[in-house]
């Protein structure tokens, strides 16, 4: 009884190392069948409606001509910032690299 026990204690540890070896590798075909799952998943569950309390404001090449080029001073995105005061939440993916 004992060394069954044993053996498949034996068989989980080594089992688990490899997964795990192979993980830190990242190995191309991990990878691959990782990203074929995902689109699986997302093909079974099939096109949403966006929630519409999302909005995107999104720089554009009609903001560019109106604001000029970027880097944009940051009154005009202090400006933006105070025209969503009502939001409850405001994410910004900008890289501020100039102070």
């Amino acid at each position: 009884m004992k060394s069954k026990i044993l053996i498949f204690l034996c068989i989980g540890f080594v089992s688990a190392f490899i997964v795990s070896f192979l993980y830190l590798l990242k190995i191309d075909f991990l990878t691959s069948l990782d990203l074929k799952l995902k689109d699986a998943r997302f093909r079974l569950r099939g096109t949403q409606e966006p929630d519409k309390r999302i909005v995107i404001v999104a720089i554009d090449s009609k903001s560019i001509d109106r604001f000029g080029r970027w880097p944009w001073d940051r009154k005009i995105i202090a400006k933006l910032i105070e025209s969503l005061k009502k939001a409850k939440v405001i994410a910004l993916d900008i890289v501020f690299s100039e102070p």
